[in-house]
Order: structure tokens, then sequence, then C-alpha cells
């Protein structure tokens, strides 16, 4: 996480099946690599918040709503970091064909941008 440009994958398991949304941001996972901090939260709107902080840059992040995920205990996520971007995808097994990506990128200024 903390290299310039990168990308890790792995399964996220809830302790049980994912129903009603936190009552406010719920941190899933954060990890630290010098001055860089990383973390995945997930809000009241089912929106999943993959932040990136630098002390010297500020800090970016990329939204995926998860709301069709409802009901599921586990999910893959994917996420993905440059100078240029900040992505995150998460989806189910391959088997079942359905994967979602981001949606809006936000950078440390507040500019958002609209994708899809």
């Amino acid at each position: 996480m903390g290299k310039s440009e990168g990308s890790v994958t792995f399964q996220y398991t809830f302790p049980k099946p994912l129903g009603a949304p936190p009552r406010g941001p719920d941190v899933l996972a954060e990890a630290q690599a010098g001055s860089v901090l990383a973390l995945l939260e997930l809000d009241e709107r089912y929106d999943l918040r993959f932040v990136r902080a630098h002390l010297e840059s500020g800090s970016r992040e990329a939204v995926v709503n998860v709301k069709p995920l409802v009901g599921t205990q586990a999910f893959f996520v994917a996420l993905v970091w440059s100078p240029d971007e900040l992505r995150v995808h998460i989806g189910l097994t391959a088997a079942e064909g359905r994967c979602w990506e981001v949606r809006r990128l936000s950078s440390a200024a507040g500019e958002a941008l609209e994708l899809g």
C-alpha cells in the first residue's frame, strides 16, 4: 500500500450476511505503510469507500455501492491505485458472473467525477 502504484485483491467476509447498513461509517479494513494510510469503509447508504491518504499529497477515494450484495456474506475486492487513478472493484464469485465497479471518484480537493 505504501508504493505509489499497485493493486491488491482479497476476499472480504462479514461475520454474518450483509443486512441493514451501519448507522455510520464502519471501517472494514485498514493498513498503514510509512506515511500512507489506506482504508475500506462501509457507510449507511451501502457505499463502500476505498480511501488512500498520504501525508504529503492528501487523500483520494473511490466509492462503489454494495447494496446488490445484501444477503451475501463474502465478496471479492480489488483495489488499484496510482498517481493518476484510484479504483475499487467488488463482486461475487466468477461463476456467478456479477461484478460491480467504481461509480464515483473523489479527489482530495473534494471534486467528484460520476462514472456511468
